[in-house]
């Protein structure tokens, strides 16, 4: 059961209208930092 726990990291997967190529993704590094316009500062 722990391998195939494993084994489904890397498989694919739908999320909302996304396909995922593996099932690890990381969270933003920031917040808050865009204007309105949606642009990030420099």
């Amino acid at each position: 059961m722990e391998v195939r726990m494993h084994l489904d990291l890397f498989a694919p997967i739908n999320l909302g209208g996304l396909t995922l190529a593996n099932r690890m993704v990381m969270a933003p590094m920031t917040r808050n930092r865009a204007d309105t316009d949606g642009c990030v500062p420099r």
